[in-house]
C-alpha cells in the first residue's frame, strides 16, 4: 500500500483516511492508496495574515514536516488557495487598500518557497503534486450569518472571486511545472461554464456548510489523484 500525505486548508478533510483502488492491466494484484490529511483551518500562504485566525497555520506544516519520519509516506500534497482567492484578497483590499495583485504575488511566491524548501528536500519532485484551489462555494445571496468573522464583510461577487480562482489555479499550474512537480485541480469538472462560477450541483446541500458536497468532491478528487498522478508514478517504477 503507497500512502500520501495531503496538507491543506479545511477542504482536505474531505479525504481523510480515504483509500483508492488502482490496477494496470500488466500488473496482477491490486495497488491501494490511503490518504493521510493535515488539516489547518484558514491556513494561507500569505503567512499571519488571515484576521479569522490567531496563528501562522504554515508554521503547523514546517513543524509536521520537519518531524516527518524518513519512509512514512511515499507522496506529498498541497492544497491550498480557497482562504485567499475566497476571502482574504479581498478582504485586504477592502480593509487595508492592499492591492489584491500584490497579495497574489506574494502568496505565489511564498507557496514556491515553502515547497522548495520544506517539501522538495525530501521527496522527489515526481512524488510531489500542487493541487489547485476549488471554486468558491459561496452565493452573492448567501445568508451572512452562515459566515464566520471578516468572511461575512467581503463584497466580491462569487463571479470575481471564482475568476481570481482561476488566475491563481493557472499559476499554481506553471508553479508545478517550473518545479517539476505533478499539478491537480477539479476546476473542469465543477465549473458552469454558463455561469462562470461553480455548478450547483457540487454546493453542499446544507446552507451553513460552505464546503464542496463531500460526496460528489472527494471520490472524484481522489479519482484524479490516482489516475492522473499515483498510478502514472507506479507504473512508471514497475516498467
Amino acid at each position: 500500500m503507497s500512502r500520501l500525505l495531503l496538507l491543506g486548508d479545511i477542504y482536505v478533510q474531505q479525504l481523510n483516511g480515504v483509500a483508492v483502488q488502482y490496477q494496470f492491466d500488466n500488473i496482477p494484484d491490486n495497488r491501494e492508496l490511503e490518504i493521510d490529511v493535515l488539516c489547518v483551518g484558514g491556513v494561507t500562504p500569505q503567512g499571519a495574515v488571515n484576521p479569522n485566525a490567531s496563528f501562522d497555520g504554515m508554521d503547523v506544516f514546517k513543524e509536521q514536516l520537519m518531524d516527518l519520519e524518513e519512509g512514512k509516506y511515499d507522496y506529498v500534497g498541497i492544497m491550498l488557495g480557497e482562504v485567499d482567492c475566497g476571502f482574504v484578497f479581498w478582504y485586504l483590499a477592502q480593509q487595508k487598500k492592499v492591492s489584491i495583485f500584490d497579495q497574489l504575488e506574494r502568496s505565489l511566491k511564498n507557496y514556491e518557497k515553502f515547497v522548495t524548501s520544506y517539501i522538495l528536500p525530501k521527496y522527489e519532485p515526481e512524488r510531489v503534486c500542487i493541487f489547485g484551489s476549488v471554486l468558491p462555494t459561496i452565493p452573492d445571496d448567501a445568508d451572512r450569518k452562515f459566515l464566520k468573522g471578516a468572511r461575512a464583510e467581503v463584497k466580491a461577487t462569487q463571479y470575481q472571486r471564482t475568476a481570481l480562482t482561476l488566475v491563481y489555479n493557472s499559476r499554481l499550474q506553471s508553479l508545478a511545472r517550473k518545479l517539476g512537480v505533478y499539478y491537480i485541480d477539479i476546476t473542469l469538472e465543477t465549473i458552469d461554464f454558463s455561469k462562470g462560477i461553480l455548478n450547483e450541483s457540487y454546493s453542499n446541500p446544507d446552507p451553513s456548510n460552505h464546503l464542496l458536497d463531500e460526496g460528489r468532491a472527494a471520490p472524484l478528487l481522489a479519482d484524479r489523484i490516482v489516475n492522473d498522478w499515483v498510478s502514472i508514478e507506479d507504473y512508471k517504477n514497475h516498467f
